[in-house]
């Protein structure tokens, strides 16, 4: 079973017939058993369904999905596939002339479109169309036509692939994977042929949401809310070369985990991992404060990126203009690009900088490192061996992880102040 969400999935449901079993495949509420997706964008996300519930080994399952994307994509880049695939339906639920958003509605226009022509068009018609290539019109709604026209067109129009890879298969096959341990919104892009960079943060459903509020609970496996934080690079005066600093239990060093084998460092921490020489404590209070200030400068000025899977514009600036979505509702920050609907979100997100803030704090936290030690002792039965550390290294750690909490302390996104929240509500 595929569970994305709550009404949301996909299950192989084996049942006895004629004293036979059958396995049989139900999906609910995902979307390639909506019409509102070309042809193409259902049928290869029913192909990575399948694969996904194959049983096959993940590392087999992750390999036959990235080959089977490169072959529908370069099927699409050679012009393959018949028009057929591309068509996209969706009803009319009133009048095209009455709706007071038209302009932004693709099966709108073209539903105008047919009008003009002398075709009969009432509430409840189904109308297909393409999104095809036309330098004058920015918008998609302007750039749809219906599929008889593009073929009537004798190769005047073509369609616009490298829209429908980036918006009619990208966002419904990445939700289908993004359980898929391994799988990353970037490598689904890539094996489309389209830029990864431009879907790094592309986060197409509420899970990352979910995701996130679960990481900010304190629990047994914290340290992996850290995967993704830069280390906090040391030079040391002996060797010379900038090492990551460890940490008191070890989680500064790259890729490390806090497991079975975790050791307690305590003085160790304070020392290169490369010749073993202590650091200077004044030269680790430098690296330190310059790392702080270097990812909060990072937070104000990072760029905005559209969150519009075929948009993805990129800007430093905000727009005074405030869209609304189909149902009406504003969002901003608006894009900057004239008719994309899609909002502009921070690159360097207000989670990702506390997230780093923690960290950094949990290499110098000697209460929250010799509590994690406990835990994991409880778990793994083997003793922590927890040294008592020296007087004056206290007073270094204590003072260095001091110097993060002042960061931290001026962080809105830190604590949530409960005092002021409900300072307005009077108890009778």
């Amino acid at each position: 079973m595929l569970l994305l969400k709550k009404k949301k999935y996909a299950a192989l449901m084996v049942e006895e017939k004629n004293g036979e079993l059958v396995t049989t495949r139900e999906t609910k509420g995902l979307d390639l058993v909506r019409r509102d997706w070309c042809t193409l964008s259902r049928e290869a996300g029913s192909t990575v369904l399948d694969f996904i519930l194959s049983g096959l080994p993940r590392e087999e399952v992750v390999s036959h999905i990235q080959e089977y994307l490169r072959q529908v994509a370069e099927k699409v880049k050679n012009n393959e596939l018949g028009i057929e695939q591309y068509i996209i339906t969706k009803a009319l639920t009133k009048a095209p002339q009455d709706y007071p958003d038209a302009k932004n509605q693709p099966h709108v226009l073209v539903a105008k479109s047919m009008i003009e022509q002398g075709q009969s068009v009432a509430p409840g018609a189904v109308i297909e169309y393409v999104i095809c290539v036309d330098q004058g019109k920015s918008s998609i709604a302007e750039r749809a036509y219906h599929p008889k026209t593009v073929l009537q067109a004798e190769g005047m129009l073509q369609i616009d692939t490298q829209w429908y890879l980036a918006q009619q298969l990208h966002p419904p096959i990445w939700r289908l994977c993004e359980p898929i341990d391994g799988m990353e919104s970037s490598q689904v892009a890539e094996c489309l042929g389209l830029d990864p960079a431009k879907f790094l943060t592309y986060n197409p459903t509420s899970a990352n949401a979910d995701r996130a509020r679960d990481e900010l609970q304190l629990t047994a496996t914290e340290l992996k809310r850290f995967s993704d934080a830069e280390p906090l690079l040391v030079r040391c005066s002996g060797c010379k070369d900038a090492l990551p600093f460890r940490g008191l239990i070890g989680q500064g060093a790259p890729g490390s985990t806090l497991s079975a084998s975790a050791q307690w460092l305590g003085s160790k921490a304070l020392c290169c991992s490369g010749c073993g020489e202590k650091y200077n404590a004044t030269r680790l209070c430098n690296s330190l404060t310059l790392a702080i200030r270097k990812h909060v400068t990072t937070y104000y000025t990072a760029a905005l990126q559209c969150d519009e899977p075929s948009c993805r514009d990129t800007s430093r600036s905000l727009s005074t203009h405030v869209a609304r979505d189909d149902a009406g509702m504003p969002h901003f920050p608006a894009c900057t690009v004239p008719g994309c609907k899609g909002r502009m979100c921070k690159t360097y997100t207000d989670r990702r900088l506390h997230t780093q803030l923690l960290f950094l704090k949990s290499l110098f936290d000697v209460a929250w490192s010799e509590k994690k030690m406990e835990v994991e002792e409880k778990r793994s039965g083997i003793p922590a061996h927890v040294e008592k550390l020296p007087a004056e290294d206290e007073v270094l750690l204590e003072k260095l992880c001091g110097d993060v909490v002042a960061a931290l302390d001026k962080s809105a996104y830190n604590t949530v102040d409960f005092g002021q929240l409900f300072a307005c509500v009077r108890v009778g």
